[in-house]
Order: structure tokens, then C-alpha cells, then sequence
């Protein structure tokens, strides 16, 4: 170590105390973004040195690619099925950390040096990540190829360039107007890809922020006071925003996904930023005392570790964001949406501070987020979230029994092992001269590679859902509607099925936008797609999670009232619509629901298959009905398992079918389709 510091130029370290300092600071901030343009891939050999007229050595305690490590982790644990996972702010621990780490890295480079350097760090930026994007997305194009199906292929041709380009997010508000606001929240992303829109934020902000900052700046004249200010008091503006407008003019705003997504992304981007400002700010105050990062004596190591002890309590408390969390409590007090941005800046405050506990601080929490485990994945945290959710995925198909936490024991380990391998021969090969004539045509030809396959395979997969001349049944609404199209899928069967885009947010279905589910309104795009890419014989419509109550006029309503019969009915004649306008020789059949079901009582579900009933018949010739409920619900008690003992039901509220159930309900299902529908299996 003390030759390696010896053997730095002295013309770096004698232009002054600041720029001393800087080139001082500790591994923890500096390492974790500072040589690499990714905030997700950061191991400065440089910036681990200390500077050669440091005194004394500057620690090493990486606490902030810990942090960013253990939000790696929670962003896996939602992938794997975790209970609860859901409820802590993982996506919003990575942004903060990406925010953080790349200021960090700019304001160092510009105060140490005097130039941005932007050139260098795109081009880093490009040698580091496009070969780790290259691998993992063929192999997952391998892998949609050979288990996938159709749905899951479409949407990866959709998201192959969407992905080069870093903004498959904005890829998804396309798609079907949803700007994701977590991993999983987005109705329209099958599991494989539900991390990539996270790492196309951090693509992002690795992409444009240094520009931004570099322009700020260069107005502020490199004052970092003023530029923490100037963050700070846009990110507070942004919270009162709701106490500032009108009441109409505010819920006209808050109606809008772009703007809340947004307004999520920014609190984070900007508060981290304003955590690398004063943690610059810190060491430079430090360095001109003659003091060295982190070297401060018990009265300031035993304030530390109180700071990060009551910012990880309090982030425990805000950050448990469920329907028993913190926004729940606040929505008595005001609307949900004002709820909501008020617990999102407290979340991504209570982070930015922890991080800057991190980059400066000591005692016992960065010594627990400083372990080598946490360092290291969030090192190759980059890779890890483009293969992890995949395995997991892979691992479902595969062992269709297996518990979420064997997924996620076995994925995590499987992640590890493979972004090891794909990480650092990339990072080896990219530290090394390229020459553009030979690197660049490399790239575009595997960038072509991929981007071929993927336009490709939904054709291939579209091609192989009718084998042997059989009919084609597209799934549509929730998951048993896909989980019934694919359990046509059995061998010496006359129907094949199709699970179409079926979204998986409880409570979507085709009254989305008008009661409370905004988050939904996507479906008439997503139906389009499905039908589009498959055109199906026939279509089946299961929507049961229809069948809760409902705010039809302003008060809730059921099945059973009058305002909520003439808005569903008003529905499904518009899916009938939807489906008639892509494919009109299709059959429709539309399911009623079990009277034994986790959306409604049995009397609001009698009267939700009243109303499917009354649609059937309106439709008379276009549309079939599956009497779904006599058939699971034969006697008093509903179906719960198999003949042979089995669980029917793969959910403990009866969303999903296990593959005994599927096997067991396919007989059953393709003979009422043979029945109703000649026609569609010709």
C-alpha cells in the first residue's frame, strides 16, 4: 500500500489543500464511483490509494457499495418472491446510491483536476457495461427462446433496444402508458426483465447527470454550497408542491403516472446529490484542519454511530411502505397522493443520510454494511440485477414446486456465480487500449446479433403455439386466465393456449382508471399487443378480481348495485371491442367467478356472474359463457386440491393454479370449448 501511495505523481498532490484532500477521500465514496462512469460498478484502483501527502493513510471502509450492495439484495428479494419485500424501498436505496456515487465522482474529478472529463467517462462507461449487456441479454434471449413463449418473447423484442438505450422505463410508458414506480410494479413486464427499468434509471443518471452537473457548475462558478442549496431546496419544493396548488390543480397533477414516477426519481437523484455535496464538503473542511477522513477521535466516532443508528430506525419506520405502513397512517390526515410524496421524500432523506453517514462515518453499522459480501455485490450489483431475476425465473419454470426461499437462496447464489464471470473479464478487458477500429464494429455486430434474435422470436414462438394444425386460445385478464389458456398446453389435446399479457397487480381487470387502479389502465394496449402478435382462434376472458367493490359516483359500490351494473357492462362491451378490432373471427368465451374467492363475499359474487351473464346474453353469437363456478364450485364447499391430494390453488387466495390444477381443470376446459365453439378447433 505505501508504495503504491509513494509512487503518485507529486505534481497531483501539491496543486493545493483541496485538491489534496479530495484525492484523500475514503474508498467508501470515492471507490465506489469515482474511475467508473456506472454507479453501480464501482472498484477505483485509483481512488482506493491514499494520496501521497496524506499523513496518514485514509481507511478503507467501503460502507457505501455496502449500502448500495444490501439494496441490490432487496431488489433480488423482491424477485424471488420474498414476503414483504415489496414493502422495503429498495429501487429507491439503488437511486440514491447512484445519485450519491456519481456526484461524488464528478465533483472530485472537476475540483481535483479542473475539467469534467465527460469524454473519458462516456467512454468508460460504454468499455465497461456494453460487453456485461451483450452477454446477459443473449443469454436471456437463449433462454425466453427455449421456455419463454410468446408473450415474454414480444416483450423482449420491446425491450432489447429499449435496454441499449437506457430507457426501458419510458419504454414501458409506451407500451401502455404505466411509468413504473418500484421493480415489480409495472402490469405489463413479465418476471425475467422486472429489474431492467431500475438499471435504465441508473443508466440515466451515469448518462446525462454528469452534463447536468457540469453545466451547474460551471454557473455556480464550482461553489458546492450553493450548489447543495440550489438541490435541496428543489427537492423541498417538490414536497410542498401539494401545499402550494390549488386542490383541483394538484389532483388534476397527481392523476398523471409520469409525474409521480418522476417526482420519485427526483427527490432520490437530487437528495443523494446534496449527501455527495456535504460529504465533499466535509473532507475539505477536515483536510484543512489537518484532520484526516474518519479519523476523528470517540466523541465524533460515537456521534457517528448514533447518526447511523437512529437514521436505520427511522428509515425502518418510513420505509415500510405497505396498506400498514406510513402512507396508510397519513392518508387520514391527507389525500393519499400528498401521502405518498410526503413518504417518498422522508424515504429518500432518511437514505441520502445514511449514505452520508456511510461515506464519512465509523463505529458498528459501517463496519456491518462495509462487509466483503455487501461490497461485493454491490460491486457487480450492474450485472447481478440483469441476471438475477431471469434465474429466478428459469428456476420457477423449472421446479414450478419450489418455495420462494429456495428461489431465492439458489438464485442468489447463481447470480453471484454469474455476474462474477461476466463482471470482471469485461472490467479486465476494458481497462485495456481499445482501438476503435477494431472495438466499434465489434460492438455493432453483437448489438445486431442480439437485436435480430430478438425481432425474431416472437415470430418463432408465434409459430410454434399451433403445432399439428391445433387451435390457439389466447388467455386475457388475470393470472388464471393465463394460467387456464396455458393449461391447454397437454399432449394428445385438439386446443393450445396462450397466456396473454395478464398483469400481475391485484385488482386489475377491465374497470381500471375509473375505481382507484389507475395503475391498470393499460390494458386495452396490452390486449392489443397479446392479440396482435398471436391471433388467436379464440380468446378467453377471466376478470374476477372484477368482482370487489368498487368507487363507482364518488362511495363504493358491489356488484349488486345498479351504477356498478351499467359501468361493467359499459366494460366488457368495450373489451369486446378491443378484441373484434385486432382479430374479428375470434370466438370470445368470458368466465364467470367461484363464489368462494378471495376478491368479494359469496353474494357479491353471485351477482358479478349476474352481470357476466347478462353480457353473454347481450352478445349473443359472439360471446360464450364458461360456467367457471359450477364447475369448481359444484356443491357448498369450493375445490381446494386434487383427487390425489394435491393443492389446486398455487396462491393462498386462489389467483394461480399449481400444474396439478392445471392439469386437472384442462380436460374439463377444452371440452367446454369443443362444445360451445366448434368453430375454434377446426
Amino acid at each position: 500500500m505505501e508504495g503504491a501511495a509513494a509512487a503518485v505523481p507529486r505534481a497531483r498532490s501539491g496543486g493545493g489543500g483541496r485538491t489534496a484532500v479530495l484525492q484523500g477521500v475514503p474508498a467508501s465514496a470515492a471507490g465506489a464511483g469515482g474511475e467508473s462512469a456506472d454507479a453501480l460498478d464501482g472498484a477505483s484502483a485509483a481512488a482506493a490509494e491514499p494520496a501521497a501527502n496524506t499523513p496518514v493513510a485514509a481507511p478503507r471502509t467501503p460502507s457505501v457499495l455496502g449500502l448500495q450492495g444490501l439494496a441490490v439484495l432487496g431488489v433480488l428479494a423482491e424477485a424471488g418472491g420474498m414476503p414483504g419485500a415489496r414493502s422495503v424501498p429498495a429501487v429507491d436505496a439503488v437511486i440514491v446510491a447512484a445519485g450519491f456515487l456519481v456526484t461524488f465522482s464528478v465533483l472530485r474529478e472537476q475540483l481535483a483536476s479542473g475539467r469534467p472529463g465527460l469524454l473519458s467517462r462516456w467512454q468508460r462507461l460504454l468499455k465497461q457495461q456494453t460487453p456485461v449487456l451483450l452477454l446477459c441479454l443473449g443469454a436471456a434471449l437463449a433462454a425466453v427462446g427455449l421456455v419463454g413463449g410468446l408473450p415474454i418473447a414480444k416483450v423482449f423484442r420491446t425491450l432489447v433496444p429499449a435496454v441499449f438505450l437506457q430507457c426501458a422505463d419510458w419504454a414501458q410508458f409506451h407500451a401502455d402508458g404505466i411509468l413504473p414506480k418500484s421493480a415489480y410494479d409495472g402490469s405489463w413486464v413479465p418476471e425475467p426483465f422486472g429489474a431492467v427499468w431500475p438499471l435504465s434509471v441508473v443508466g440515466q443518471i451515469a448518462l446525462v447527470w454528469p452534463l447536468l452537473l457540469t453545466v451547474l457548475l460551471f454557473l455556480l462558478r464550482g461553489s458546492l454550497r450553493v450548489l447543495g442549496a440550489l438541490l435541496l431546496s428543489a427537492a423541498a419544493a417538490l414536497v410542498a408542491l401539494p401545499f402550494a396548488l390549488p386542490a383541483a390543480a394538484w389532483r388534476g397533477l397527481a392523476s398523471h403516472e409520469v409525474f409521480f414516477a418522476g417526482a420519485e426519481r427526483m427527490l432520490d437523484l437530487a437528495l443523494g446529490s446534496v449527501a455527495a455535496c456535504c460529504a465533499v464538503i466535509v473532507i475539505q473542511r477536515r483536510g484543512a484542519g489537518g484532520a484526516v477522513a474518519g479519523a476523528g477521535g470517540a466523541r465524533s466516532a460515537i456521534g457517528w454511530t448514533l447518526a447511523g443508528a437512529v437514521l436505520s430506525v427511522g428509515l425502518a419506520a418510513v420505509g415500510v411502505r405497505s396498506g400498514t405502513g406510513a402512507e396508510s397512517r397519513l392518508a387520514h390526515l391527507v389525500p393519499a397522493p400528498t401521502a405518498a410524496l410526503l413518504v417518498e421524500g422522508a424515504t429518500a432523506l432518511l437514505l441520502a443520510l445514511l449514505a452520508l453517514v456511510m461515506a464519512l462515518g465509523r463505529g458498528p453499522l459501517c463496519g456491518l454494511l462495509g462487509r466483503p459480501l455487501l461490497v461485493e455485490f454491490g460491486r457487480i450489483g450492474y450485472a447481478v440485477l440483469l441476471v438475477g431475476p431471469l434465474l429466478f425465473w428459469l428456476l420457477r419454470r423449472g421446479w414450478p414446486q419450489i418455495t420462494w426461499y429456495g428461489v431465492l437462496l439458489a438464485g442468489l447464489g447463481l447470480s453471484w456465480l454469474v455476474a462474477i464471470c461476466v463482471h470482471y473479464p469485461t472490467r479486465r478487458a476494458a481497462v485495456r487500449p481499445w482501438s476503435a477500429a477494431r472495438a466499434l464494429p465489434l460492438v455493432l455486430a453483437g448489438c445486431l446479433a442480439v437485436a435480430g434474435g430478438s425481432y425474431w422470436l416472437p415470430t418463432r414462438a408465434a409459430q410454434l403455439l399451433r403445432p399439428n394444425g391445433r387451435a390457439l386460445v389466447l388467455g386475457l385478464g388475470d393470472g388464471l386466465a393465463g394460467d387456464f389458456a396455458t393449461a391447454l398446453n397437454r399432449p394428445g389435446g385438439s386446443l393450445n393456449g396462450a397466456s396473454g399479457v395478464v398483469g400481475p397487480l391485484a385488482g386489475c381487470g377491465v374497470l381500471a382508471g375509473s375505481d382507484g387502479h389507475p395503475g391498470c389502465d393499460g390494458w386495452r394496449q396490452q390486449w392489443r399487443a397479446g392479440l396482435a402478435a398471436s391471433e388467436p382462434d379464440a380468446v378467453l376472458l377471466h376478470l374476477g378480481r372484477d368482482a370487489e367493490d368498487r368507487t363507482v359516483a364518488g362511495r363504493k359500490q358491489t356488484a349488486c348495485d345498479p351504477a356498478y351494473r351499467q359501468l361493467y357492462l359499459a366494460r366488457l362491451a368495450d373489451a369486446l371491442q378491443v378484441i373484434e378490432s385486432v382479430v374479428p373471427k375470434a370466438t370470445v368465451f368470458v368466465m364467470n367467478e367461484r363464489l368462494d374467492n378471495s376478491a368479494t363475499d359469496p353474494i357479491g359474487a353471485a351477482c358479478y356472474n349476474q352481470r357476466v351473464k347478462e353480457f353473454a346474453d347481450t352478445h349473443r353469437g359472439k360471446v360464450r359463457l364458461v360456467d367457471l363456478n359450477a364447475e369448481l364450485c359444484p356443491v357448498d364447499a369450493c375445490r381446494q386440491g386434487t383427487p390425489r391430494g394435491r393443492r389446486f390453488y398455487a396462491t393462498v387466495d386462489g389467483t394461480r393454479l399449481t400444474t396439478d390444477g392445471q392439469a386437472l381443470i384442462a380436460p374439463w376446459l377444452e371440452q367446454q370449448l369443443r362444445l360451445t365453439a366448434p368453430a375454434a378447433t377446426r
